[in-house]
């Protein structure tokens, strides 16, 4: 008797401490501006977040790397030198393309091509993407890109040297 009062006692006090969880921040995408007509089609990587969840785009960017996450898939960065991104991921499942992706030995600022449904990731915000990244998860192809540089990749450098002058390049 006396231990069910007190576990009694306890319980009451533990349920009265228990405060709310605070609520997570809802922060809505932005709007789809980008109207994806036909299966593949190019999307820049500048307007990816305006871009329908659940399309299958086509994206060309500069590589910036890869990296395997915990849970055995392997994303690539793909970058336009602007400050948006997207991520390519390839999942657990998809061993092949995992290799495929391993044996093209890709080198930073080489020119991609990837294409796959589109995902948003609203458990990873960034600066850029505040409402998640945009993901090509699963991606269904993924090749070095060998034609013209699109016009939305196209980016101004500088270049700062110790004993020689300072340089634009435009690229």
């Amino acid at each position: 008797m006396r231990f069910s009062a007190t576990a009694a006692l306890c319980a009451a006090l533990f349920i009265a401490s228990v405060t709310p969880a605070p609520a997570q921040r809802s922060i809505k995408p932005p709007p789809v501006t980008v109207a994806v007509s036909y299966p593949g089609q190019y999307v820049s990587i500048a307007t990816i977040d305006r871009t329908p969840v659940g399309a299958d785009v086509t994206v060309i960017g500069y590589f910036s790397h890869k990296s395997p996450e915990t849970d055995g898939d392997l994303q690539v960065f793909l970058i336009d030198h602007k400050g948006s991104f997207v991520v390519v991921e390839a999942p657990r499942i998809y061993r092949d393309m995992k290799w495929h992706i391993r044996s093209l030995h890709l080198h930073r600022n080489e020119l991609v091509v990837a294409r796959g449904t589109l995902t948003r990731q609203f458990d990873k915000p960034t600066d850029n993407y505040p409402a998640g990244w945009m993901e090509i998860n699963p991606v269904t192809s993924i090749e070095r890109y060998t034609g013209d540089e699109p016009d939305d990749l196209h980016y101004t450098q500088v270049v700062h040297g110790l004993f020689v002058h300072t340089r634009v390049v435009q690229r």
